[in-house]
């Protein structure tokens, strides 16, 4: 089970979740779309597939 962290009510504690549940930050940095160059955010249905700044870093190094 994967439970976002922000979305824990504040009556309940990590204790309340059954062994192995995975807590997680939602990602708050934009991603980037390559063609044509647009900047991606969380709330955008596109961002899932968009790539992160590591990899955007990653993508140019390669073809310096």
């Amino acid at each position: 089970m994967k439970v976002d962290i922000s979305d824990i009510p504040e009556y309940k504690t990590f204790d309340d979740y059954p062994k192995g549940t995975v807590f997680v930050h939602k990602e708050h940095f934009p991603r980037y779309i390559l063609n044509p160059f647009e900047i991606i955010r969380p709330e955008d249905p596109r961002y899932e597939t968009a790539l992160t700044g590591e990899q955007l870093e990653k993508l140019i190094a390669n073809t310096s």
